[in-house]
């Protein structure tokens, strides 16, 4: 009995002294057991927690549902994943939680046992490294790399469905003067207001990106597509011949567009993109403020 005690002692001992969070969940769905860690991620106390549903952790959130849902692990030997806890004040902290099915009791009823890390700071740093590499710092659009990610994937569906994708290169005409009088700083918040401009223009299945400089690109899935390509391109360099407000300075700048088709144009996301920039070309010559196919 003494050495009984004293393992029962050490293993209380290692337990409590765990930077993760432990758990014990009954088949009832109540929690039966805790340690410090999990007090400390989840704001609760151990009283509190004890004989709580582990939806707790989550506060009135929906998820809660996908905590309950990662805990079922009946036929399951072990199990992993993320949920969104919320603690009493209302702070939230992303978690990953690994939950394994214990042995049954002498009742036949199975308990499990959930390990829990506050892995909020990792998430954020991979999501931060995520959108550094994917978006456009300073307009916040997506960059080239994600614009011919997101340019892949309709060509691929476009091939599925015999339909076509439209791409329009934009080119600013006059920016650079305008930049230059004024300033770099005022260019990046001129720059900026276009973004929001193309944004509101296309809807939410278009893709509208930087790709550096005054060039922006937009990526429409359409089919027929010959119609809305020209409506679409006349539309943008309609919005953007009208004049921008940037602290109390109001500045015209014009837009030349080019116009390619997949697959008419081109089969792979650089070619058809490369045939975009060659029409804006085009439009340039034109005498700026238009668009060309």
């Amino acid at each position: 009995m003494r050495r009984l005690a004293v393992r029962e002692a050490r293993t209380r001992n290692l337990v409590d002294n765990m930077a993760e969070g432990i758990m014990v969940v009954d088949d009832a769905m109540r929690i039966v057991a805790s340690n410090p860690a999990l007090c400390e991620i989840s704001g609760h106390t151990e009283e509190v927690l004890h004989g709580a549903s582990p939806a707790m952790l989550c506060g009135e959130t929906t998820a809660a549902d996908d905590l309950l849902a990662l805990l079922d692990v009946e036929g399951e030997d072990m199990r992993g994943g993320d949920f969104v806890g919320m603690r009493p004040d209302g702070a939230r902290y992303i978690a990953h939680a690994r939950v394994t099915r214990m042995s049954s009791d002498e009742g036949g009823r199975h308990k499990r046992l959930v390990l829990v890390a506050d892995v909020t700071e990792s998430r954020r740093e991979a999501d931060d490294i995520w959108r550094r590499a994917n978006f456009d710092m300073l307009t916040g659009l997506p960059n080239r790399a994600l614009l011919l990610d997101r340019l892949e994937r309709m060509i691929l569906h476009a091939r599925r469905e015999g339909s076509e994708v439209i791409a329009l290169f934009v080119d600013l005409d006059l920016f650079k003067p305008i930049n230059d009088r004024f300033g770099h700083a005022f260019g990046d918040r001129l720059l900026c207001q276009v973004a929001r401009r193309l944004e509101q223009l296309f809807r939410s299945e278009d893709t509208v990106g930087r790709l550096g400089g005054d060039e922006f690109v937009v990526l429409i899935p359409a089919s027929p597509a010959r119609d809305l390509a020209g409506q679409s391109a006349q539309k943008l360099v309609d919005r953007l011949s009208e004049p921008f407000e940037i602290d109390g300075e109001v500045v015209s700048i014009s837009a030349s567009v080019g116009v390619a088709f997949y697959p008419r144009d081109a089969e792979t996301p650089a070619d058809l993109i490369a045939e975009a920039d060659a029409a804006m070309y085009r439009a340039k010559h034109a005498g700026r403020a238009t668009w060309r196919a």
